[in-house]
């Protein structure tokens, strides 16, 4: 019970807010006026927003696609007054007219995401600029003239009521249930969320984002059109002054109703609530005698807070760190805790010089995920027979016959302690309710067997998941690997797709099935052992322990660091293995990393964009993150990281 509130006090919080502005606006106009829930203020309020609320419908998938538009009141007087025009000196009939006003906003939006799209110019510039450009051609075809007394037929879409209500209300319903359906429901829709959170990383993987962010400013354009003969429908007169101020109400509507201006966030829900919440401002102001100047400063300010409360929200809290309650990351001893050089490891964490390590201190087990809620599941499933160590965890979705794609967790703990279990299999679990099996691999620790065991197992695992594949519902060739820290190491290796035979320790052996994988994630691994401390020294963030005997990567190779060579070192880095085979990656790591040093990504990522190209990699680093943060493992970067294997897969 007490999760279920904080969960829905976290909607609240996160999208619920703008419903809970609506009810108490709803009950503050009622208190102070009783004429404010007549049957007549009501039915003004429903027919008068329509319009705004289509408009808005253009403005979700323009801002949700990481853009904005600022000219689109400039649109719908150019397109108000070309319409108005046309059906009064031409006698052409609605239907005709119709399409000819969608027309000209889809050129007009199109134009806006062209220029923005190919130019990589700021949307925002842009259409302050197209606006301008607008104005003037409604002005030059109007000549600063109403236009007013439209055709009957054109008017019925508003005059003629069904049941009490004018027919735009229903096509107001009708649009609103096709922006949801598409923005929800539809490959465009995940491609438009996809663009607004992060057009290269979109494009990377594979989406083409130009082409996304043009459409997205061209539906914009035309939804404002359809708007804007609503808006001709009820007003029964147009000049060029009418239309402008619409774009500011919808913009701010949306911040209000939850759709970020950073894009890539928002639902049509909020949108539509946004607006009434502006419309009922609007109302009650208006029931109350406040005039218009005073109209319009009120929705200044509400705008200026708006926007204000985005950006506070979207802004990641500090993390405040206490040294003496800090969790080690994956099994490891905590950071500040590891001894300067020279000297040996503090009691409790393992033996690392001078003795073998024969697991870690006894009695004790990482932070360990809750899976007991996961119906479908097969523990302990060997994939080897070396040793005990060599088994897996599998996780079927509840619904759906497959075959499913599958996330492969292979986890950290410096090659030397951790559990297939731990509890970052709370974050990966997530992937049975997007419909993908779940699999996390034991494999065997530096002190049962040094490098290169822990890949042979993980590259054997794959095999076996391969082999399997029917019998527990998986697609073999939708295989995703993704690791944190040793284990980012480990699902590095795997996504370089190295044939059977070709590694160390393979050599002359004969298998049924490859080690192949469809994507890798790699989640802050160390990768260039022989310059971990070096990059240490320089960023003067992470810790130097790198090179001493005891460390995870020395006791991995069987030999310390500062002792081996290059050579010695190269087999165990991914980095080793690019090639043309190796399979697209998604790498994150920390930007304050104490651990493993984040130029040991960067530099990871400038090898593979030399050797095969930027379409291979994707790099998100998360700004303030350290190692084994929580940022990582939280509901917004796994979304980000989902959002990529669904987009590739």
């Amino acid at each position: 019970m007490g999760d279920k509130l904080k969960s829905f006090g976290r909607y609240l919080k996160q999208d619920g807010t703008v419903y809970i502005l609506l009810v108490v606006l709803i009950v503050f106009f009622a208190f102070f006026n009783p004429n404010f829930l007549s049957a007549r203020n009501i039915y003004n309020l429903i027919t008068q927003s329509t319009y705004i609320i289509i408009a808005g419908m253009g403005i979700c998938f323009v801002m949700i696609g990481g853009g904005i538009d600022l000219s689109v009141g400039q649109q719908m007087a150019v397109i108000g007054s070309i319409s108005g025009i046309i059906m009064l000196e031409t006698n052409l009939p609605f239907w005709v007219v119709w399409p000819i006003g969608i027309v000209l906003g889809f050129l007009m939006g199109s134009l806006n995401g062209i220029i923005a799209s190919k130019l990589k110019l700021f949307p925002l510039i842009v259409t302050i600029a197209t606006s301008e450009v607008f104005k003037g051609f409604a002005y030059t075809i109007t000549e600063s003239k109403s236009y007013s007394g439209m055709p009957e037929a054109f008017r019925a879409l508003y005059k003629t009521k069904l049941l009490g209500l004018p027919l735009d209300v229903y096509l107001t319903i009708v649009i609103v249930i096709i922006t949801w359906i598409v923005l929800n429901k539809t490959h465009f829709g995940r491609d438009v969320l996809a663009v607004g959170g992060n057009a290269e990383c979109a494009r990377l993987s594979g989406i083409k984002s130009n082409l996304i962010q043009t459409l997205c400013f061209a539906i914009t354009g035309s939804i404002f059109a359809i708007a804007t003969l609503d808006m001709l429908s009820q007003q029964n007169v147009t000049s060029a002054s009418t239309g402008p101020g619409t774009e500011m109400t919808c913009l701010t509507a949306a911040i209000i109703g939850g759709i970020s201006m950073m894009g890539g966030k928002g639902n049509v829900g909020g949108m539509v609530a946004g607006i009434f919440v502006m419309q009922i401002i609007s109302n009650g102001m208006q029931l109350a005698g406040w005039g218009t100047y005073t109209q319009y400063i009120v929705k200044g300010v509400i705008l200026l807070l708006a926007i204000s409360y985005d950006a506070l929200k979207g802004r990641p809290k500090p993390v405040v760190r206490i040294r003496k309650e800090k969790k080690p990351p994956m099994g490891m001893p905590p950071v500040d805790r590891m001894p300067p050089l020279g000297e040996k490891p503090p009691m409790g964490m393992p033996p690392m010089e001078g003795m073998p390590f024969d697991g870690p201190p006894k009695g004790w087990k990482p932070p360990m995920a809750d899976i007991s809620w996961v119906k479908n599941k097969y523990l302990d499933v060997p994939y080897g027979t070396e040793s005990k160590s060599q088994c897996m965890d599998i996780y079927l979705p509840e619904e759906g016959e497959g075959p499913f794609p599958a996330l492969i967790h292979i986890h950290g703990g410096g090659f030397a302690i951790g559990d297939k279990r731990d509890d970052h299999m709370d974050a990966y679990l997530k992937a049975i309710k997007r419909g993908m099996v779940a699999i996390s691999v034991e494999y065997r620790l530096s002190g049962e067997a040094k490098f290169p065991a822990a890949v042979l197992d993980c590259r054997e695992a794959i095999r076996f998941i391969r082999e399997h594949a029917a019998e527990y519902k998986i697609d073999p060739e939708k295989l995703v690997a993704i690791g944190g820290s040793a284990g980012g190491n480990l699902a590095a290796m795997l996504a370089m797709n190295i044939p059977n035979g070709e590694f160390v320790g393979e050599e002359g052996k004969e298998f049924s099935a490859t080690p192949y994988v469809k994507l890798g994630i790699d989640q802050f691994g160390p990768i260039y052992f022989k310059i971990m401390d070096d990059q240490a020294r320089a960023n003067g963030i992470s810790k130097v322990e790198h090179d001493e005997p005891w460390s995870p990567e020395s006791k991995y190779l069987g030999k310390p660091l500062s002792e081996a060579t290059e050579a010695e070192c190269a087999p165990a880095s991914p980095a080793t293995y690019i090639s043309e085979k190796m399979s697209p990656m998604l790498i994150q790591h920390g930007t304050v990393d104490k651990l493993v040093p984040y130029e040991q990504s960067v530099e990871f990522v400038k090898d593979i964009e030399a050797k095969v190209g930027k379409d291979k990699v994707v790099f998100i680093p998360l700004e303030g993150a350290d190692h084994e943060d929580k940022m990582f493992f939280g509901d917004e970067n796994m979304n980000v990281v989902f959002e990529y294997i669904e987009s590739r897969l």
